[in-house]
This record gives structure tokens, sequence and C-alpha cells, in this order.
């Protein structure tokens, strides 16, 4: 069992497995957007940190926070798995950076060490993820 490429089969899912995934009564609604993405809806699980985010009737970016993370999942992890990729800003923090391997469709923000969240996507190219997904974050103040 490799947790990271189970984790990575979480973007494949149908829409309707995402909402079993998440179980209840889980349905897409409406959201504003997720970075760069409109017209999105998503698939929520706040008690398990984590959401799909479905674009024309596909899961188009899976986020995950700490606590939808096996432990054994890290900035540690990550890096060896995929290297550091190319960085961005995190909106996780001032100093957080946002490691895009954008080749493997994943992206990870740290701060000093600290894995903050993970999303995965369909592999693209750094620049496309930036273009198409992330958006910058505001200015940090002290």
């Amino acid at each position: 069992m490799n947790p990271l490429a189970d984790l990575a089969g979480l973007r494949e899912l149908s829409v309707q497995e995402a909402a079993d995934y998440v179980g209840g009564d889980a349905r897409p609604k409406a959201i504003s957007q997720y970075g760069s993405l409109r017209d999105v809806q998503a698939i929520t699980s706040k008690e398990r940190g984590l959401q799909f985010v479905i674009q024309d009737g596909k899961v188009r970016l899976v986020y995950l926070g700490t606590a939808a993370l096996p432990p054994v999942v890290s900035n540690e992890s990550l890096t060896e798995a995929y290297g550091t990729g190319e960085t961005l800003r995190s909106r996780q923090g001032r100093r957080a950076k946002l490691h895009v391997a954008a080749d493997h469709g994943v992206a990870w923000s740290e701060q000093d060490g600290e894995l903050g969240f993970v999303e995965l996507f369909a592999p693209t190219t750094f620049d496309r993820y930036r273009d198409e997904i992330y958006k910058e974050p505001p200015s940090f103040r002290q």
C-alpha cells in the first residue's frame, strides 16, 4: 500500500464516487471559486478536512487538509516522492511555500517544514497550474 498513490487516486473519482467517499448526504454545492477556478461546485467534509472541487461535471481538484492525510504523508515524504517542485506563495502563511509538482498533479503547502495542505489535480504543466488553478494570496500583515 502506497499512501501517496492512494491519495492521487482521489482525483480520478467521478462526482458520484466523490460523494460516496465523503458519505452521508454529500452532494455538490455551488461555491464562488477555488483559487482561480470559477463556476465550480464542491463536495466538502469539514470533519475529514477535504474538499472535492467539481467543474464541468468532473472532479477538477481535491483539497486535503492535514486531518485528511495519513500520518506518513509529510512535507518530507512529498519532497522525497516528487522533489521540491516549483514554488509559489501559499495562503497558509507569510513564510509558507506552495510546492507544485504539476507533472505529477500534486501541490502542497508547507511552512517551516510543517505540512499545511495538499492539492491533487490532473497532471499538467506548471504554467497551466499557475494560470488556471492558482490564485496569488493577499499580502500578509503583522
